[in-house]
């Protein structure tokens, strides 16, 4: 989705105010990638070490093109030093304006959705309750860049770009981040990370957070620096230095945007921190270069850096086209994974509510069908499969109950299916490890849909009994 696409977009985009990615919104990502840097890294390491990270009282004016090259170029050795990644070439570097930032956005959005595409994953985030109808979602995303953007590392041209109406000093904790970045594409080859993986969005916003959660984790350890500590000093403070640093750097617009948003954004550099957290308590950098060369395949194991250790890996979900869907055209498949369900259920109940029901998670796989001409009302329907039965049957009933919110009517002789203002139905339907979710349909179809789904998806190959 557009959304996911919120992390890669991070990935070119070092920001001053905010964070992470989506269902649509992890890939739109790929604009996001830097915000709230400077912001927040002074807010990490105060929290933590009661000391003072200053602002330069020069103005953006001072800030000349040939000021901030230097300053970046003198951070490359200590950089690459820092983080254990030879430098094998130059790292090219050039300064811009935020017109000039915002124009190679607005390209790279083009470069890889259509505006059918992004009306897609706006009508699908409408219908999951993640996002308001009215919302201009991709509006809605280049506000918050607008407000946000501080410059960006383009794994596609190799270059990094430099905000010219920021002091340099304030600069460094960004431009450490951002040179990581290039040391990375020079070791790993981020164009594959970066590229839209338009049918997972789940594994996008894991490979987003692998691949910021290394810059942000070694951006901190080099303000900690100063005071002689790093990440395995701070380890256990890391979770209040998170907390601390998100309500310092949240600007209004980014405090206005929706939930989904928010949090889609600021994942893969808060969980993304705590999965190389999780690993530099015990290894040094260089463990982190085997996890770029097997890297995590799903967010369930950036949560849960445990599973992603012992190779717990998402199941398969197979979804067949649907002949019961014959006068509508199916759109996409996408996974969402343990993180956007828990958003999903989070949109309706309480947080803790939400985190438990969506663990355990095992994999899931949706499809979008829209009738002719229309991309405004899809019919949305979702399989998981779960760790255990009791697992499915937490998420059952949490999702029950989201499902009842946004359909506040109970349809009368069926269970588990409830009724919007405009008649259509949402459905959830229990089936040992299985939950089924049917979101928008027309009455007369919601019988026909969930019996085909039944007997023709597939979980692990196999047919769901």
């Amino acid at each position: 989705m557009l959304a996911e696409l919120l992390p890669k977009l991070f990935q070119m985009g070092q920001m001053n105010q905010s964070g992470a990615p989506p269902v649509g919104a992890a890939r739109l990502g790929v604009l996001w990638y830097g915000m709230r840097i400077l912001v927040i890294s002074s807010a990490l390491v105060c929290s933590v070490c009661s000391i003072s990270i200053t602002a330069s009282a020069k103005s953006p004016s001072d800030s000349t093109g040939a000021s901030l090259r230097r300053e970046a170029l003198k951070l490359v050795p200590k950089v690459a030093k820092m983080r254990g990644l030879r430098q094998k070439r130059k790292v090219r570097m050039g300064v811009v304006n935020k017109e000039q930032l915002l124009f190679r956005i607005n390209e790279r959005i083009k470069e890889h959705y259509s505006e059918e595409d992004i009306a897609i994953d706006q009508a699908v985030l409408w219908r999951l309750g993640l996002i308001p109808k009215t919302l201009d979602y991709k509006q809605a995303i280049l506000k918050l860049l607008t407000d946000q953007i501080a410059g960006f590392y383009d794994p596609k041209d190799a270059e990094l770009r430099i905000a010219d109406w920021i002091p340099a000093d304030m600069q460094r904790p960004a431009l450490v981040h951002e040179l990581c970045h290039a040391l990375q594409d020079q070791h790993f080859r981020l164009k594959r990370f970066v590229k839209p993986i338009k049918d997972n969005g789940d594994r996008q916003l894991a490979l987003t957070a692998l691949i910021e959660g290394d810059c942000t984790g070694l951006m901190l350890e080099y303000l900690l620096a100063k005071t002689g500590k790093d990440l395995q000093s701070v380890g256990p403070h890391l979770e209040t230095m998170v907390q601390t640093a998100m309500s310092a750097a949240s600007s209004e617009t980014f405090s206005q945007a929706p939930l989904f948003m928010r949090k889609t954004l600021t994942f893969p550099y808060i969980f993304g921190l705590r999965f190389v957290a999780s690993l530099r308590a015990k290894r040094p950098w260089s463990a982190l270069n085997r996890v770029f060369r097997r890297t995590p395949q799903s967010t369930e194991q950036i949560i849960h850096p445990e599973k992603y250790w012992r190779r717990e890996r998402p199941v398969k979900v197979k979804a067949k086209p649907l002949k019961s869907l014959t006068d509508y055209r199916q759109v996409k498949q996408d996974t969402l994974g343990e993180y956007q369900l828990r958003l999903f259920l989070r949109q309706q109940l309480d947080a803790d509510i939400s985190e438990r029901a969506a663990a355990g998670w095992g994999g899931d796989r949706y499809a979008v069908y829209f009738a002719e001409g229309d991309l405004k009302t899809p019919l949305l329907l979702l399989l998981t499969t779960w760790d255990s039965a009791l697992d499915a049957k937490e998420f059952f009933s949490a999702s029950s109950r989201s499902l009842l919110k946004m359909f506040p009517q109970k349809a009368e002789g069926t269970p588990s299916t409830y009724v919007d203002p405009e008649g259509k139905q949402a459905r959830a339907e229990l089936k040992g490890k299985a939950v089924l979710l049917l979101i928008g349909l027309p009455a007369e179809l919601t019988e026909n849909v969930r019996e085909e789904i039944w007997k023709t998806w597939r979980i692990k190959g196999r047919r769901i009994r």
